[in-house]
């Protein structure tokens, strides 16, 4: 307390004036000057996804500045959050392909809204099912609709997929090994056409339909299944049957064995059989 000590400030140069002691600088505010602090005023931006078939809101997607995660939306498919001044790109990689850079000026005050569309996408990848004691091997033929649900040890479906309301997928994430298989069309019944969804085998192997995912489907009915599936872990469509084969053909390429294919919808009660060969 006796000898002083430091202040940090922020302020003019002219501020500061040299005390007769050269060592030592005094704080002076010049006369008629009234010191103003300056501070960074952050804008206030508001983000809302819904989905592209039902317009339900999607919760639990994350939300980017830049690249950098900030938020996620509520259950109303909400997210508010704050921005300094300056440019900044929005997205929401778990389930849209937009990107709108919002350019903040100075001192703005109202709030900023940013309505990204879901893209809709749906993912089909395969996952090993076989039972524990090793009887008999298979691989789960699984679905969803969040990237980020895919797990470490998947592998990519070996064939195409169709959809009735739906289109061709509208982007390819380099981050990740499975890009989209299909896509949910806007305004499309999402419950028709995921229980009309057709998957085409193309490894030569059988695929055994899942009963389960036929009963959810059902369950469901009346609600927006694009939006479960991003919410919830995949669902299983099925199993193929038996060893991969060391080597399968692209979808757009000649597969080993005959081809199956199994449409969801009308033949999902009967167990579907296998390729020859």
């Amino acid at each position: 307390a006796g000898g002083g000590a430091w202040a940090a400030v922020l302020c003019p140069t002219s501020y500061l004036q040299k005390c007769e002691e050269a060592t030592m600088l005094k704080f002076a505010i010049p006369l008629n000057s009234v010191p103003m602090p300056f501070i960074v005023r952050n804008a206030v931006v508001r983000v809302t996804i819904f989905t592209p078939c039902c317009v339900k809101p999607l919760p639990g997607a994350v939300i980017c500045a830049s690249g950098r995660p900030l938020t996620m939306t509520d259950d109303k498919g909400l997210a508010q959050f704050e921005l300094p001044p300056g440019s900044h790109t929005l997205t929401a990689p778990q389930c849209s392909s937009t990107e709108t850079v919002l350019r903040i000026e100075q001192g703005a005050t109202e709030c900023l809204t940013f309505c990204p569309p879901a893209s809709g996408d749906l993912f089909v990848f395969l996952q090993d099912n076989s039972p524990e004691d090793n009887s008999s091997v298979k691989d789960a033929v699984m679905l969803c609709a969040n990237i980020e649900d895919i797990p470490d040890d998947a592998r990519p479906f070996i064939g195409t997929v169709s959809l009735p309301g739906g289109r061709p997928p509208s982007r390819r994430l380099p981050s990740k090994r499975f890009p989209a298989s299909v896509c949910v069309a806007c305004g499309a019944i999402c419950s028709n056409s995921l229980h009309s969804l057709r998957i085409q085998n193309m490894d030569g192997r059988a695929f055994e339909l899942d009963e389960d995912f036929k009963s959810w489907c059902e369950e469901f009915k009346e609600e927006c299944q694009l939006g479960l599936l991003f919410e919830n872990p995949p669902k299983c469509l099925g199993n193929l049957l038996g060893p991969p084969p060391a080597q399968a053909a692209l979808p757009n390429g000649t597969a080993q064995g005959s081809v199956m294919s199994s449409s969801l919808r009308s033949d999902l009660g009967s167990r579907g059989g296998g390729g020859t060969g």
